[in-house]
């Protein structure tokens, strides 16, 4: 990801080629960003319906209800490129260097990264939508559509309800030695928690204590997947850092895991990571591009829910995932400091050293 971005133009012009559809697209945002209300999507609607198609970039599964929907209630054809994020990553970086005006909508847990370079992305203005958005920040160019929130898991059939812990700390005590697992990459995760710990008043000797404990009693893993394949079959009695929309997604399937209790308890605190897209500047069908951004804020969210995607939506739906979780339980990743380089380096690196008992 690091090596694409760097390769990167940053010429400001949609690369060699590309300023013209540039500066056409962002000519468009202006255009309807200057508007609201229905007169903004009665007339955004006939300028999309006049492109015809919208092309979506996307790593995230779950998107596909969403996008059949938008296509129906518009009339427009989803052009749709799913891949891994480093592929699509370099794959947009490698366009833009080429002047090729192909995606419209780039969706992936670090598009926010592709902010930094000049002239890739364009802000999304609507502030209708934005203002219901508690993660939302005009300092980079993503929009966020979904959450990731990873959270203590646990077997049921090996944890009842009682032995869960309140908070992260009690993950500690022995009685869970050996019977943990954690993912060996969630470096946000333990930035997160670290922060939460020294909030609560521990000094550094102290947290590091306790993460070296968690790790002692844990197994590292690759993946939110695997650790839920895992837990599932019992290998472990719970885990940390799962990804909730993976937990409630096997759990629909009969497994025996989940992240909250009978009552709806839940251990504390639930880390909150933004992830969502980004407009091109070149895009070559911008009005299209602004109807879908629009919709995935609105009715596809609502989508995203009746499907039961499991995907936590960045504007809250009564009734997904996260209802009835306190708000002073969640911690908000600055989406900003994830994208400086030295934050990331320092936290990763941490963990890495920690997880390998270095």
């Amino acid at each position: 990801m690091a090596a694409a971005l760097a390769g990167c133009s940053t010429t400001g012009d949609g690369g060699d080629g590309g300023g013209s559809s540039g500066g056409s697209a962002l000519s468009t945002y202006d255009k309807f960003a200057a508007m609201s209300g229905q007169e903004r999507h009665d007339a955004l609607v006939a300028a999309a319906q006049e492109e015809g198609v919208v092309v979506f970039y996307s790593t995230a599964p779950g998107w596909q209800p969403v996008l059949d929907a938008f296509s129906d209630a518009y009339d427009i054809d989803v052009e749709v490129f799913n891949g891994r994020s480093e592929t699509i990553l370099q794959r947009v970086v490698q366009e833009y260097q080429a002047g090729l005006n192909a995606v419209d909508v780039f969706e992936d847990e670090n598009a926010a990264l592709l902010s930094k370079e000049d002239g890739i992305t364009a802000p999304y203005v609507n502030d209708e939508l934005t203002s219901q958005i508690p993660t939302f920040s005009t300092d980079n160019d993503m929009v966020p559509f979904r959450l990731s929130v990873p959270v203590v898991a646990w077997n049921t059939d090996l944890v009842s309800d009682d032995e869960v812990p309140d908070t992260i700390e009690g993950l500690a005590d022995p009685q869970w030695k050996g019977k943990l697992t954690m993912d060996a990459g969630a470096w946000t995760w333990y930035m997160a928690i670290h922060d939460y710990l020294a909030d609560k008043g521990w000094d550094d000797d102290r947290i590091q204590e306790f993460f070296e404990t968690l790790v002692s009693y844990s197994s590292p893993q690759a993946s939110s997947i695997a650790m839920t394949e895992l837990l599932s079959a019992g290998e472990y009695a719970a885990g940390t850092s799962v990804l909730t929309q993976v937990i409630d997604r096997t759990a629909a399937k009969g497994a025996p895991i989940a992240w909250r209790t009978a009552d709806g308890d839940y251990v504390k605190p639930l880390v909150v990571q933004p992830e969502g897209g980004v407009l091109m500047a070149n895009a070559p069908h911008p009005a299209a591009a602004l109807l879908l951004v629009d919709f995935i804020l609105s009715d596809g969210a609502q989508v995203l829910h009746d499907n039961k995607t499991f995907i936590n939506t960045a504007i809250p739906i009564e009734g997904g995932p996260l209802t009835g979780v306190a708000e002073d339980d969640f911690i908000y990743l600055d989406t900003n400091a994830l994208m400086d380089e030295a934050t990331r380096s320092k936290w990763s690196d941490a963990y890495d050293a920690l997880i390998r008992g270095q």
